[in-house]
């Protein structure tokens, strides 16, 4: 079973070209699939928040990972990565992001999951519960308004990220079994039938240009996910069809520079702490600034009360109090949002300056990386060659008088 992470909208697309437009597809717009998620005994990780127009339940929230096994492939943070080397089997979890124990994902080696949600056990329902796919921990939620909102440039949508403390899941296999007859009553009948889904919190896994990528391979990006593989080993597993999900897995393995990689991680976690850092300040800031308002606004509106509660209250006066009371909410708001603005531009500047720090790092860490992978490699054949060349000169030398040596 696969389920769209975001219920009741579609995921956000750009024109043109350009590696966002091999992405693009319609989703229409669902409706309340509370019902469904109570029977499946899952929860949709979603804000308290009231949903999109026209929409039903709660309001969803967008998965994002920092984490792009492709650099040449610039994309925002919301299009997950998942392979093999995500995920650390000794962080106390026994697995990493794919489920190595399952049939269905192990021995996977990439998946992309554009735009998903996440799923999380409903600790009331009595079902057994497998997760799949999982994120690494560098990883968080974004709000829906926020990414379907942006217009402009993808990377902006880091401002609104919101860090994870822990994975999250995203697929998961789902079993119950049937309870047998008078044990429960008619109403707990729908709730204990038996049960056996896996839950993807992303449709757009399954994208036409996803297939065309399994029939010929990227040859720019080296892009070979295994979505189509991941697909099909679902659709055998729920069918009791083991014959090929083994075969499905068998292709070339490509191994990545491992010391270029922990470097830029390392950069990028301190990168991720000082942007949370200027977000919080903005945060905290916003919020002083909006009860500096309040407490000015309501203080006035305190004494308008107390003369219109007075004895001999003149009206006209009160009228005036009024009308001083809506010009000072304007120039309150209007001195807010120069505030906000101002705010928010510093915000802007202090991440805009860490991105670039982020960026002079790794590409200080290429360069050097580059200038070893030319430099290195000649030396082991330059040092055999000396060593031959005087062996060999030395052995010439052998039983020869030294009268005719030169």
């Amino acid at each position: 079973m696969l389920m769209n992470g975001v219920p009741g909208t579609s995921q956000p697309r750009r024109g043109g070209g350009g590696p966002m437009a091999m992405f693009q597809q319609q989703n229409q717009p669902k409706g309340d699939l509370n019902q469904l998620w109570n029977v499946l005994g899952l929860k949709l990780a979603a804000g308290s928040g009231r949903p999109l127009m026209g929409q039903m339940g709660s309001a969803p929230y967008v998965v994002w990972q920092d984490y792009n096994p492709h650099p040449k492939l610039e994309l925002p943070s919301e299009f997950v990565f998942i392979d093999a080397e995500l995920g650390d089997p000794g962080d106390g979890s026994g697995s990493r992001s794919f489920n190595q124990n399952s049939a269905i994902t192990g021995g996977l080696q990439e998946v992309l999951l554009p735009f998903p949600g996440a799923l999380a056990k409903d600790e009331k329902a009595n079902i057994e519960w497998v997760p799949l796919v999982t994120t690494g921990t560098r990883s968080g939620t974004i709000e829906v308004e926020q990414v379907l909102g942006n217009r402009g440039d993808m990377r902006q949508l880091r401002i609104f990220e919101k860090p994870g403390s822990q994975a999250m899941v995203l697929a998961a296999l789902v079993e119950r079994a049937a309870a047998s007859a008078g044990e429960q009553d008619e109403e707990a009948e729908a709730s204990s039938k038996q049960i056996r889904a896996i839950v993807v919190a992303d449709i757009d896994l399954m994208g036409q240009q996803i297939f065309g990528l399994r029939n010929r391979p990227d040859e720019v990006f080296g892009l070979d996910f295994d979505n189509v593989t991941f697909v099909l080993n679902i659709l055998d597993t729920l069918a009791g069809d083991d014959r090929f999900l083994e075969i499905r897995k068998r292709k070339p393995k490509h191994r990545t520079l491992e010391r270029i990689e922990d470097t830029v991680a390392e950069a990028r976690e301190q990168a991720d702490a000082q942007r949370q850092n200027y977000i919080t300040q903005f945060d905290q800031a916003e919020q002083e600034a909006n009860a500096d308002m309040q407490k000015e606004v309501g203080e006035f509106e305190k004494k308008i009360k107390e003369m219109e509660a007075g004895e001999g209250a003149d009206p006209q006066a009160a009228m005036q109090a009024i009308q001083q009371l809506a010009s000072r909410q304007r120039l309150a708001q209007r001195r807010l949002d120069t505030k906000l603005e101002q705010l928010k531009r510093k915000r802007d500047a202090e991440i805009e300056q860490v991105e670039r720090a982020l960026e002079s790092t790794i590409r200080r860490e290429q360069d050097w990386q580059k200038w070893l992978a030319v430099v290195l490699p000649p030396i082991p054949p330059l040092v055999v060659a000396f060593f031959v060349f005087f062996r060999r000169r030395a052995q010439e030398r052998e039983g020869v008088a030294k009268s005719r040596l030169r």
